[in-house]
């Protein structure tokens, strides 16, 4: 009678994990959904008037249209079709006499009438650094009644009205038409 060496069943190991785990997937093959990035750029003022030490809102435009849904001829979608949104990118570019540093904090919050005030992300002067918040807002992209907003609140006020320059980027997942 022949007997086989325990080692020799060792390289059978990875075939039999490999049939047991595949055929424990609830997945019916690859989703329909493909991720891309938009690239955007925005601004707001800060008067001389500025309010020191307290919140101050300003309206902040982030707009998603067509053309940015559209990524290659065969690659693309609408808004109703987003699955999820994240700002995953988001500079200041401030004049040399009102650096960021100026800025106690500063977040970009988006507000829709029937959701959550939602933080994005939050600029803290102190560590002179954007925190996101990986915060999915997909939701908020989809109603047309999302708006969105800078809340800051400044330690020093500029001589005179700064244009506070913003570039960013989102990241957003979809289905494509069909």
């Amino acid at each position: 009678m022949m007997q086989t060496s325990p080692l020799r069943w060792l390289q059978f190991l990875p075939v039999l994990f490999f049939f047991i785990f595949s055929s424990c997937s609830t997945s019916t093959g690859i989703d329909d959904f493909y991720t891309f990035n938009v690239a955007k750029a925005g601004s707001f003022s800060v008067s001389p008037q500025v309010v020191l030490h307290q919140d101050v809102t300003m309206p902040f435009q982030i707009v998603i249209d067509s053309a940015d849904l559209i990524t290659s001829p065969t690659l693309q979608t609408s808004l109703a079709n987003i699955k999820s949104a994240e700002l995953t990118k988001l500079t200041f570019s401030t004049p040399a006499s009102f650096p960021m540093t100026d800025f106690d904090t500063l977040r970009l919050i988006a507000s829709s009438d029937s959701l959550a005030d939602l933080t994005l992300a939050t600029y803290s002067g102190a560590q002179d650094l954007v925190y996101f918040t990986d915060a999915d807002f997909g939701a908020y992209v989809k109603k047309p009644s999302t708006h969105y907003s800078i809340i800051y609140r400044a330690n020093k006020a500029p001589s005179q009205t700064v244009n506070i320059n913003t570039s960013y980027t989102l990241v957003l997942t979809a289905a494509p038409l069909q």
